[in-house]
């Protein structure tokens, strides 16, 4: 309890001598200790600019412990921070356990969007590899991430992205955010929002008890989709073709076709 109180005050005492912090900082996490260990994983941050290669065991022993997996972000940062990069450490904990790769999207959201307002490259690559995840836990964290993350202003930004995710069972899981974003974009972006709405698979029926589940909005934006594009019918002549198509194979499915009548009160 004492090392661990040390522990969490330590990084107070970075600003009189920050060497000397860290040779204590080194020698109570020295012990593989998972509670010292878990105690620790906040200040490690404020040491790794400076001492990561000292700190390699440190981490290593950090990824031998799967309790500790989601509050190892410092091991994600250690790659995305270019004065540091080290992917070796990060792909090993990467593959490590389920809970490091949400370790890994956590810290991919936060950094997605860089001080600029543009996309960072490595949190984009780490968030193009989860998609191939199948599981609910990784569901949920992507329709968060499109939910508080893209929106119309940067929509063109992150197409390339939304394109993939589209075709993905993780978007099929829980597409109500993805599906209201196409509703925002429609009128600005009508024949990107029409490419996406076309890989998605409307066959499951949504369950109001499950996360994520939607009602009329399929409906909803593929009228909205037609709604722009018709505004110039000789222009958008092929592509008002294709969003009938699948106005018509949305019309195939019950769950649609109930649903559908009241969308299009709400739409026109």
């Amino acid at each position: 309890s004492v090392k661990v109180a040390i522990l969490q005050e330590l990084a107070f005492l970075n600003h009189l001598d920050l060497d000397r912090s860290f040779k204590i900082f080194e020698k109570l996490v020295k012990e593989d200790n998972v509670q010292i260990l878990e105690n620790s994983i906040i200040t490690s941050q404020y040491f790794n600019n400076k001492f990561h290669n000292k700190m390699i065991t440190y981490f290593e022993n950090i990824i031998k412990n799967k309790e500790l997996h989601k509050k190892g972000q410092v091991i994600v940062l250690s790659w995305l921070i270019e004065k540091i990069s080290n992917k070796k450490l990060f792909e090993k904990f990467f593959k490590s356990s389920k809970e490091a790769k949400l370790c890994a999207f956590t810290v991919a959201e936060a950094n997605i969007i860089d001080k600029e307002g543009k996309i960072d490259n490595k949190s984009l690559i780490i968030l193009n590899r989860l998609l191939k995840q199948k599981d609910k836990d990784f569901s949920s964290s992507f329709s968060g991430l499109v939910l508080r993350k893209i929106k119309n202003n940067n929509f063109e930004e992150f197409y390339p992205f939304l394109k993939s995710y589209s075709k993905t069972s993780l978007c099929l899981d829980e597409p109500r955010y993805f599906l209201q974003l196409l509703l925002n974009c429609a009128k600005d972006y009508p024949l990107k929002c029409l490419q996406l709405i076309k890989n998605m698979n409307f066959e499951k029926v949504p369950n109001i008890q499950e996360r994520g589940h939607y009602n009329e909005e399929p409906v909803q934006l593929i009228l909205a989709i037609y709604s722009k594009l018709n505004l110039n019918p000789k222009k958008n002549e092929k592509f008002i073709k294709k969003t009938l198509d699948i106005f018509d194979a949305m019309l195939s499915h019950s769950h649609l076709r109930v649903s559908a009548n009241k969308a299009i009160e709400m739409t026109l």
